[in-house]
Order: C-alpha cells, then structure tokens, then sequence
C-alpha cells in the first residue's frame, strides 16, 4: 500500500474528528447562548461564573478562567475544575494569562492567543502554576472594556491541543459574554456610586431645609418635627383620661434676647447676627443630650426639655438666663451685655396639642417682657381633658 495513501487517509480521519469534535462545541455553545440571553439572573458576578463554567464544559479544558487586572493586581474571579492549590490571584508580573493574553493584546489587535504545545514555548516566564501541575496547551482571549483590555478570558490543559479555528472562535463568543457582564456590572457600580452621591446631595438639601443658616441651630420646621415625633411617642403610652395622672412629658421654653432691635440699632446687624451666634452657643452647652434647641425665628428660640416638668424647666431657664446676663457681648470694639426673658409651659397632659404648649410658652413670655424681661416665667395651666 503506498504510505501517502495511508497519510492521507489519517489525515482525513483527523479532520473528521476535528469536524465532530467543533460540531459538537458548537451546539453546546449555542445551548450555553440561549441560557445565556434567557436564564441568567440580575448578578454579573454570578453571570460570570456561568459564562466560565459554561467554557470549561463546551471546549473540555481541565481550567477555564478570567481573571481581571485590577490595577496593579491580578484577579481571578471564575475557575472551574481548578486544580488543588491553584493560585486564584498573582501580581500581574509571570502570570500566565496577564503575558499571554493581557500584555499582547489591545483594542486594535483582538486574537486568540494559541498555544498547543507550553512546554516549547519560548516564553521568558511562565506562570508557576504552568510547571507545577504540568499544563501543557493554552487558549485565551482578550476582553476588551470601553476601549481597554481589562482581562483574559482563557482555557488551559494537561495535555497538548490542537485548539481549532471554531474552538478559537468559541472563546471569543464567551468573551464577548463576558464584556457584556462586566459592561453591567461597571454601569451598576457607576449607578450605584451616583445614587449614593444623589442621596448625599439630597441628604445635605434636607439638613439645609431644616437647619438655620445663620447659628446653625435646627430652625423652626425641624423643632416642630422632633415635637410632633416626641408627642406621637407620648401618645403611645397614654391613651385614656385614667392615664393623665401618671402621664410623663415635656416642657418647653421660649427664650427671646431682650431689646434686640436696639442692638442692631446701636451695634450694627453685623454685630445682632454675633450676638444670635453666641447665645445659640450658650443655649446648646446648657442643656442635656436629650434636650434639643432651635432657632424659632428672629431673636427668637426654643427649648424641648424631655422627661422635665416646669418646675425642672424653670430651674433650667433661669442657669441659662443667668449665664447670658454675665457673659460680655463684644463686638466692633465695645463690649455691652445681654438678657433674655424665657417662657415656660409643659406637655404634661395627654390631652394637650402642641399648638397649646406653644402657646402657653408664648404668653409666659409676653408676660415676662411686659414686667420688665431679664426673666423666667411660669404661667398656670389648665387641665385639657374633658
């Protein structure tokens, strides 16, 4: 028998294997493609583990990997049928796939790297997992990410391949998977990162909304707010006439810095803004932690005294009354002093709205600046419960 018939009719039955062989790839691959448009879920992450899973099995390579260069690191997300002690993660430097794939590659040149036969490769270093477990063939390809390769998408074997132009041109279809993956997962980080910097900016808007520009105090709304909110918590534990006997609430003072109007027309409003400034001081280092002080309006503050009756609210009024009354206000050059008259009035009753307890502060203020101001005033309360 001539020998060249023989070597031809090898040669064909080679082919003919190649053939079934890519075939049968094929029709995994376009399986592999109908899960991958219809079945995958919302996570990339897992979405890749899939698509590198999905490798593995379609091209019956012992590894299927990508790995990720993440700034001067090299990480693998995805390995299936990994060899025990398999390095998941290298500096970039002798990494198999980062000089097969990653550093020979770019936007302009996106092939397949082939390598049948590693042991006679000249390459100048190998990664170390190649001599280690005695990889013999590679396959890989670039994946490419807005205009920059990021990763290696790739297949290595114990044994020597002959990797076919549909094999190649099958882990180029997974890469392409694979840029779609990490195409989401930069625009979910992208999302997410404008979310939380809207939630920050919206966050700031609120606390604006709610702050006083001028002594940084929470202004009229928000002390409104946290009253209707420490009202709502009250009302929870008392819901009948019975329970006003041993009901536990709030006071609240209204404080008002005494001939105002005058400062700021001696002084200057310069000068009535440093004055609001210091006594905002003087009033937040009064009081307790859970105590809170607003801003009302104007010259105007209030006080929200939690767990203290007007008895406690006065006592509290009256240090504070008494530290603005020795504090010298400078300003200009000329240092002059400072009073305020407070009002006194208690959420001590069930019954009550906070329109009542405003109120009532209200007048007790009044009535301390019509009998001279400089000081504190308690006016009795009638009970609200019918």
């Amino acid at each position: 028998m001539d020998p060249k018939n023989v070597d031809l009719r090898q040669v064909a039955e080679k082919e003919s294997l190649l053939r079934k062989k890519a075939e049968d790839a094929l029709v995994k691959m376009q399986r592999f493609l109908f899960d991958y448009f219809y079945l995958l879920g919302p996570d990339p992450v897992k979405n890749i583990d899939v698509v590198v899973n999905t490798l593995g099995k379609v091209l019956g390579s012992d590894v299927a990997l990508y790995n990720r260069l993440d700034g001067e690191v090299l990480r693998t997300w995805s390995i299936d049928h990994e060899p025990p002690g398999f390095k998941r993660e290298d500096a970039p430097e002798g990494h198999i796939c980062y000089d097969m794939t990653i550093s020979h590659r770019g936007p302009s040149n996106m092939k397949a790297v082939v390598l049948n036969d590693l042991e006679s490769t000249p390459w100048e270093a190998l990664d170390a997992n190649v001599r280690q477990y005695g990889l013999k063939s590679y396959l890989g390809f670039p994946v490419l990410l807005e205009g920059k390769v990021v990763g290696s998408l790739c297949v290595v074997d114990t044994r020597k391949r002959d990797y076919t132009e549909i094999e190649q041109y099958i882990i180029e279809a997974f890469s392409s998977a694979i840029r779609l993956e990490e195409e989401r997962l930069l625009t979910q980080t992208r999302l997410a990162a404008a979310n939380a910097a809207l939630e920050e900016k919206n966050q700031k808007i609120q606390e604006m909304a709610l702050t006083d520009s001028l002594t940084g105090l929470p202004n009229r709304r928000a002390i409104i707010r946290c009253l209707d909110k420490e009202i709502a918590s009250l009302a929870r534990r008392a819901h009948t006439p019975e329970d006003c006997a041993a009901f536990r609430g709030f006071s609240l003072v209204m404080c008002d810095v005494d001939n105002f109007k005058s400062i700021n027309d001696t002084h200057g409003h310069v000068c009535g803004d440093e004055v609001l400034k210091l006594i905002s001081t003087l009033l937040t280092d009064s009081l307790r932690a859970q105590d809170n002080v607003a801003r009302w309006g104007g010259e105007e503050f209030v006080l929200l005294l939690k767990d203290t009756d007007t008895s406690g609210a006065a006592l509290i009024a009256e240090r504070i009354r008494e530290s603005i009354a020795k504090t010298p206000f400078s300003c200009g050059g000329e240092t002059f002093q400072v009073t305020a008259t407070f009002g006194v009035s208690a959420f001590d009753n069930p019954c009550m709205t906070i329109n009542d307890c405003v109120h009532i502060a209200d007048k007790a203020l009044y009535v301390g600046k019509d009998k001279g101001r400089n000081q504190v005033v308690v006016l009795p309360v009638r009970c609200f419960c019918p």
